[in-house]
């Protein structure tokens, strides 16, 4: 086992806090007409609906504990996993002929 006991909590705990985010950015979603994961609302240039002040404020206040959660949990998580499992980022690179591979 790479992790200690405390860092394997922390990251299950984390990942059940991710849950609970995530239905919120559905909830996102939802506003502007859609469903997931198959979202129909959403085109080129826009969304299928005319925005209303009432969504944009609701869209606001919801946005806000995605952004803190993913600012605050998943960096550092990543990086707690990319310093725990650098060998991972060889895993399924193929050959390397993509150019765009080595920006991600």
């Amino acid at each position: 086992m790479r992790f200690s006991a405390a860092d394997s909590q922390l990251l299950v705990d984390h990942y059940l806090e991710a849950l609970k985010i995530r239905r919120q950015a559905h909830e996102m979603l939802a506003i502007w007409g859609g469903k997931m994961p198959h979202a129909a609302a959403f085109e080129a240039g826009g969304v299928t609906t005319v925005p209303k002040a009432d969504m944009i404020t609701r869209i606001q206040r919801l946005s806000q504990p995605v952004i803190s959660i993913h600012r605050q949990r998943i960096h550092a998580r990543r990086d707690l996993l990319a310093e725990t499992y650098p060998e991972y980022y060889t895993i399924g690179r193929g050959y390397g002929n993509s150019v765009w591979l080595w920006r991600l």
